[in-house]
Protein backbone atom coordinates (compact mmCIF):
# COMPACT_ATOMS: atom_id res chain seq x y z
CA UNK A 1 0.00 0.00 0.00
CA UNK A 2 1.42 3.26 -0.97
CA UNK A 3 2.23 6.47 1.48
CA UNK A 4 -0.57 8.42 1.88
CA UNK A 5 0.62 12.40 2.43
CA UNK A 6 -0.09 15.05 4.40
CA UNK A 7 -0.34 18.45 4.91
CA UNK A 8 1.18 20.32 8.21
CA UNK A 9 0.63 24.20 8.75
CA UNK A 10 3.30 25.78 11.21
CA UNK A 11 2.32 28.92 12.80
CA UNK A 12 0.83 30.68 15.46
CA UNK A 13 -2.19 29.36 17.68
CA UNK A 14 -4.72 31.22 15.91
CA UNK A 15 -4.15 30.26 12.50
CA UNK A 16 -3.35 26.24 13.51
CA UNK A 17 -6.11 26.09 15.19
CA UNK A 18 -8.46 27.47 12.05
CA UNK A 19 -6.46 24.58 9.82
CA UNK A 20 -6.97 22.44 12.61
CA UNK A 21 -10.67 22.88 11.74
CA UNK A 22 -10.42 22.15 8.33
CA UNK A 23 -9.08 18.78 9.01
CA UNK A 24 -4.86 19.82 8.68
CA UNK A 25 -2.26 18.99 10.99
CA UNK A 26 -0.43 21.83 13.25
CA UNK A 27 1.84 22.77 14.71
CA UNK A 28 1.97 26.18 17.10
CA UNK A 29 5.18 28.21 17.68
CA UNK A 30 5.49 32.01 18.89
CA UNK A 31 8.82 32.62 17.50
CA UNK A 32 10.21 32.83 14.52
CA UNK A 33 13.38 30.48 15.37
CA UNK A 34 10.45 27.59 16.74
CA UNK A 35 9.05 28.07 13.06
CA UNK A 36 12.57 27.31 11.00
CA UNK A 37 13.16 24.79 13.72
CA UNK A 38 9.46 23.02 13.29
CA UNK A 39 10.37 23.58 9.49
CA UNK A 40 13.21 21.93 8.96
CA UNK A 41 12.38 18.88 11.03
CA UNK A 42 8.83 18.89 8.43
CA UNK A 43 11.20 18.43 5.61
CA UNK A 44 13.09 15.15 5.88
CA UNK A 45 10.06 13.33 7.06
CA UNK A 46 8.67 11.55 4.08
CA UNK A 47 4.89 11.56 4.51
CA UNK A 48 4.22 15.25 4.81
CA UNK A 49 4.10 16.68 0.79
CA UNK A 50 2.65 20.05 1.85
CA UNK A 51 3.87 22.55 4.43
CA UNK A 52 2.07 26.22 5.07
CA UNK A 53 3.52 28.30 6.87
CA UNK A 54 1.90 31.14 9.14
CA UNK A 55 3.80 34.53 7.79
CA UNK A 56 3.38 36.15 10.77
CA UNK A 57 6.90 34.65 11.63
CA UNK A 58 8.84 35.54 8.57
CA UNK A 59 10.36 38.89 9.58
CA UNK A 60 12.98 38.98 7.11
CA UNK A 61 15.94 37.31 8.07
CA UNK A 62 13.51 34.14 8.65
CA UNK A 63 11.83 34.54 5.44
CA UNK A 64 15.49 34.29 3.94
CA UNK A 65 15.83 30.88 5.84
CA UNK A 66 12.87 29.89 4.45
CA UNK A 67 13.74 30.65 0.99
CA UNK A 68 16.68 28.16 1.35
CA UNK A 69 14.71 25.71 2.38
CA UNK A 70 11.85 25.90 -0.27
CA UNK A 71 15.28 25.81 -2.94
CA UNK A 72 16.92 22.84 -1.34
CA UNK A 73 13.69 20.45 -0.72
CA UNK A 74 12.54 19.44 -4.28
CA UNK A 75 10.14 16.72 -2.57
CA UNK A 76 7.85 19.48 -0.58
CA UNK A 77 5.54 22.31 -1.26
CA UNK A 78 6.19 25.18 1.17
CA UNK A 79 3.28 28.03 0.78
CA UNK A 80 3.45 31.44 3.13
CA UNK A 81 0.09 31.84 4.31
CA UNK A 82 -0.97 35.37 4.66
CA UNK A 83 -1.60 35.77 8.84
CA UNK A 84 -4.82 37.98 9.86
CA UNK A 85 -2.86 40.61 10.95
CA UNK A 86 -0.99 41.05 7.81
CA UNK A 87 -1.75 42.21 4.50
CA UNK A 88 -3.89 40.54 2.12
CA UNK A 89 -1.94 38.42 -0.45
CA UNK A 90 -3.51 37.06 -3.31
CA UNK A 91 -1.44 33.71 -4.13
CA UNK A 92 -2.07 31.93 -7.48
CA UNK A 93 -1.63 28.20 -6.18
CA UNK A 94 -1.86 26.69 -10.02
CA UNK A 95 0.93 28.73 -10.80
CA UNK A 96 2.93 27.82 -7.78
CA UNK A 97 1.93 24.29 -8.25
CA UNK A 98 2.99 24.67 -12.16
CA UNK A 99 6.37 25.93 -10.88
CA UNK A 100 7.51 24.12 -8.72
CA UNK A 101 6.28 20.75 -10.10
CA UNK A 102 6.08 21.22 -13.63
CA UNK A 103 2.76 20.52 -13.65
CA UNK A 104 -0.33 22.36 -15.38
CA UNK A 105 -3.66 22.71 -13.22
CA UNK A 106 -7.10 23.04 -15.18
Amino acid sequence: MGLSLKAVIIGGKETVTGFKLAGIEGIIVSTPHAMLEKLKELIKKEDIALILVDDQFLEPWAKEEVDKVKASSLSKLIIEIPSRSGPRVVVDLRELVKKVMGVKIG
